[in-house]
């Protein structure tokens, strides 16, 4: 929204008052982050870096500080992605459920810190604490029969999803809570 008031020459404003170096940004490529900078300074509006210690004046200091903070920036987002990477595929190489929906014939089973099962979470539903965990289990009988049977379909009968998709629609199969109508992408989740 701020860029687009920029932009557009709407701003009511003089002066972009920014946290630090990283709030436009954490890019790989600090031109990106610098890029906005720079589109607010062309449409005549000041910079101020509330807690940063260099003052944002243009000299050569404060250019080589920016940078810096932004290379750091950048860098600890590429840490943060493969350490959430590598978090979420142990927990899932443990047969924990990462999040979201359960897929059609699936449902959420919500797991205690000692790994006791508590509850079958309903949609919408989530863990109570932090240490709870979820894992995936077998949903309602008649859900894993349809989910069995869209499986011959494609692969016996060769049906492709939209197919399949309109059969379900035609005979009237319950969908999941989070779909309003049986589609080809349903189908190929």
């Amino acid at each position: 929204m701020l860029l687009a008031d920029v932009l557009s020459g709407d701003a009511e404003f003089d002066i972009v008052l920014v946290y630090d170096v990283s709030r436009w940004g954490r890019f790989q490529d600090t031109d990106e982050s610098a890029h906005y900078e720079f589109i607010c300074k062309r449409a005549g509006k000041k910079i101020i870096y509330a807690a940063e210690q260099f003052s944002n004046d243009g000299s050569p200091m404060s250019t080589i500080v920016k940078n810096i903070k932004r290379v750091m920036a950048g860098e600890y987002s590429r840490e943060l992605s493969t350490k959430v990477f590598h978090a979420i595929a142990r927990r899932a190489s443990e047969g924990y459920f990462s999040g979201g929906p359960a897929n059609y014939g699936l449902r959420r089973v919500m797991i205690d810190s000692a790994g006791n099962i508590k509850s079958i979470a309903e949609f919408g539903e989530w863990k109570a604490y932090k240490t709870d965990s979820v894992r995936l289990t077998l949903g309602p009988d008649d859900e894993v029969a349809e989910v069995k049977e869209i499986f011959r379909k494609f692969v016996q009968l060769r049906w492709n999803y939209h197919k399949i998709a309109k059969d379900l629609h035609n005979r009237n199969v319950k969908l999941p809570p989070t779909v309003k109508r049986w589609n080809s992408n349903l189908i190929r989740g």
